[in-house]
């Protein structure tokens, strides 16, 4: 088969958000102008990035699971850092994917062309670039603990992170933990806050607990205020993760104060050795009811609000506008998992 050209890549990243696209079609939704081109078969891609490598040596599996996902999540899945790609002169287009808000600015790089410029922070993350498996390292965006934060520029309303289906929303991501039980909470990620301000609870925003060993608290906010009438709050049992690398899958059913079963609030947690979709919330708190966004705010990562810095990176991630069953969710753990080994 003939080479793909960069113009016919970004046709096809361009028109992401017609009926027709799927991810399944865009075979090549990760090819950025800084890599040199390359040929595909259905069986087989190469130099993506490693000279030489195919998707099955790369990811050590199908040829086609990286990117083929299943039919249900094509049509919800609106977001996506994929640290495997390279950052291009000036952007990190190509490793940040807006899809249907094609129109947002990328995050640009500084002088070093290592590390984010995050719109006025000056500790931006360092940004690592996923080649083959980690080895248990850190990689992708990685934050100190203590200084590193960024966010993303806003989006247009019900566009990109912020899509709101019926109130329903999941994160999926890999995590890199540096700390089991912090001395204060963590908080990881948000997708409509603010940094170094406390703003109304709007959004979904995770957060990582003092009060045990491996305790994740996830929250949706209705954009009322900062009480806990405004927000409610999903903590999970003790050693829901680990330090080094976890798979974490948030589910969120804004309208439903019910969790751990299908259609309501879940959180998911596994490791590089074998994918679980054993739930994982123990407790809820508070009383705020929906999920609401507003486009005053931006997509936090490495710390928001006034709360505590998070010490650990953030490899691939995905937004979805809607929940996604088990097995799709294991279909991404699976296509990724070796990278993490």
């Amino acid at each position: 088969m003939a080479n793909i050209s960069l113009a016919n890549y970004h046709t096809v990243k361009n028109n992401k958000s017609g009926g027709n696209y799927s991810l399944r079609n865009a075979v090549i939704n990760g090819y950025n102008e800084g890599d040199a081109g390359f040929t595909f078969t259905r069986e087989n891609l190469v130099n993506i990035g490693t000279s030489n490598a195919s998707m099955t040596n790369l990811w050590g599996g199908s040829s086609e699971n990286y990117y083929t996902y299943p039919s249900a999540t094509d049509a919800s899945l609106r977001f996506k850092f994929d640290p495997c790609n390279s950052v291009t002169a000036g952007s990190y287009m190509g490793v940040f994917d807006t899809y249907d808000d094609p129109s947002t600015s990328f995050p640009g790089l500084d002088g070093l062309g290592s590390s984010m410029e995050a719109e006025g922070v000056t500790a931006s993350p360092t940004y690592t670039r996923i080649t083959g498996p980690v080895g248990g390292a850190q990689a992708g965006l990685t934050f100190n603990g203590s200084t590193q934060r960024c966010r993303f520029p806003t989006v247009a309303s019900n566009k990109s992170y912020t899509t709101n289906n019926s109130n329903n929303a999941c994160w999926v991501g890999w995590m890199y933990f540096n700390e089991s039980q912090p001395a204060s909470f963590k908080y990881a990620m948000a997708n409509n806050q603010q940094i170094g301000s406390t703003v109304n609870y709007y959004g979904v925003l995770l957060q990582q607990s003092s009060a045990g060993a491996g305790i994740l608290v996830m929250l949706h906010g209705n954009g009322g205020g900062t009480a806990s009438g405004n927000r409610r709050s999903y903590v999970s049992s003790a050693n829901t993760v680990s330090t080094g690398w976890n798979f974490v899958v948030l589910q969120i059913a804004g309208n439903t104060t019910s969790y751990n079963s299908a259609g309501t609030n879940r959180n998911w947690t596994s490791d590089t050795n074998a994918f679980s979709s054993t739930d994982r919330i123990s407790t809820r708190t508070g009383s705020g009811t929906n999920l609401v966004y507003t486009t005053s705010y931006r997509y936090c990562l490495g710390q928001f609000s006034n709360g505590g810095y998070f010490n650990g990176s953030f490899g691939h991630q995905w937004w979805f506008s809607n929940h996604i069953s088990a097995g799709e969710a294991e279909s991404l753990w699976q296509a990724t998992y070796q990278l993490y080994q």
